[in-house]
């Protein structure tokens, strides 16, 4: 019986359960990754180009954080205990959610970034190694901070040029993560470790340089989706990487990769109806392949519903995604007041709206399990 509504609730996902994990609110994979989004790049076009700089670039790498007399995570937490979490990412802090059904709830401060230094936070991933990876922008360079699945803070691992005016950082589908610079509008690997590796260049693209990048979801190791804040979203895998169409979605703050037995849809929040339109929520079907006389054509990803117009006022920016079982959760910014996350059901409905009443502009948020040794 508890099989059987479980198809039911995934069938506007058209999903079945094994596709999709089972469970009420499946979580992530522990590598499920929070960005920084709104790329601040201003040039216009795709910008296909080869990378600047490329090389180890200037900084230390591994070293100490700005340590002062850090509160322990008893102060910050006393309630602490094993279990998966909604984490809120602001640029001095990471708080913690419990997250049930459609709602959500303050439960501590999981991660605190201002004590170590860390005021400008663009991004926050998990790694294979169960830490958290947070990257920033101080001075003239970009730095990434380790902290453990405690929220403990455990060292600096990288501090380099290249990676000045951080605009986020990812998980890939296979090791490390990437990172992307909305100062130089280029992408970087980074390691496992949280170490520079290098320029990193997308799927069926001439070099590292992608403009006015806000969000980035790998579907796998060679397909990767993008949104951007100055054209429609991109899907970057061979052999055409095709755009959107931009009569149906422009410029757009977060996607995320909907797995169903008919391959992998697309959830995104962007402009509706392109460029002049506001923002809203669409559902993308997956992309098809067509044979002709030159050989392999993808076609763009077509449109299957718009979920949330923007019409309803229901969300007004969308700088990120969570996807459950049988809905999303949308993350609206500060920009028309109080932050806010707003639940939906598959079909779109508005199910409950939550208004953060704690200080400061969130940039992310993502579900993982933490307090493992609490």
């Amino acid at each position: 019986m508890i099989r059987w509504v479980l198809v039911v609730a995934l069938a506007g996902w058209g999903c079945t359960p094994e596709s999709n994990g089972g469970g009420d609110d499946p979580e992530p994979d522990m590598g499920a990754s929070v960005d920084g989004g709104g790329g601040e790049g201003e040039g216009e076009g795709e910008g296909e180009g080869e990378g600047e700089g490329e090389g180890e670039g200037e900084g230390e790498g591994e070293g100490e954080g700005e340590v002062g007399n850090p509160t322990p995570i008893e102060e910050r937490c006393p309630d602490a205990q094993t279990g998966t979490f909604l984490l809120v990412v602001y640029p001095d802090r990471v708080d913690a959610y419990r997250q049930r059904g459609f709602g959500a709830t303050y439960f501590c401060q999981f991660l605190e970034l201002k004590e170590h230094g860390i005021t400008a936070a663009a991004g926050l991933v998990r790694g294979a190694d169960d830490n958290f990876y947070v990257i920033q922008t101080k001075g003239d360079n970009g730095e990434i901070h380790r902290f453990d699945s405690n929220g403990e803070y455990l060292e600096r691992t990288e501090q380099n040029v290249n990676l000045a005016g951080a605009g986020g950082i990812w998980n890939t589908f296979g090791d490390g993560f990437v990172a992307w610079s909305a100062a130089n509008q280029n992408f970087y690997s980074i390691s496992e470790e949280g170490k520079f590796r290098g320029t990193w260049t997308p799927p069926q693209w001439q070099g590292s340089r992608v403009e006015g990048v806000t969000d980035v979801s790998f579907l796998e190791r060679e397909a990767v989706l993008m949104t951007f804040n100055n054209r429609p979203p991109k899907l970057f895998k061979f052999p055409d990487a095709p755009d959107f169409d931009a009569e149906d979605i422009g410029p757009g703050n977060a996607v995320i990769g909907v797995q169903t037995d008919n391959g992998q849809k697309a959830l995104v929040t962007g402009q509706i109806g392109g460029g002049d339109g506001g923002f809203g929520v669409a559902l993308f079907k997956p992309p098809q392949m067509a044979m002709n006389f030159s050989g392999r054509n993808d076609f763009p990803p077509e449109l299957e519903v718009v979920l949330v117009s923007p019409q309803s006022g229901e969300i007004l920016d969308g700088i990120s995604l969570l996807l459950l079982s049988s809905g999303f959760i949308v993350l609206d910014s500060a920009i028309g007041g109080a932050p806010r996350m707003t639940a939906f059901n598959a079909e779109g409905m508005l199910q409950e709206q939550v208004i953060i009443q704690h200080p400061g502009n969130p940039i992310r948020f993502f579900k993982t399990q933490i307090f493992p040794d609490f």
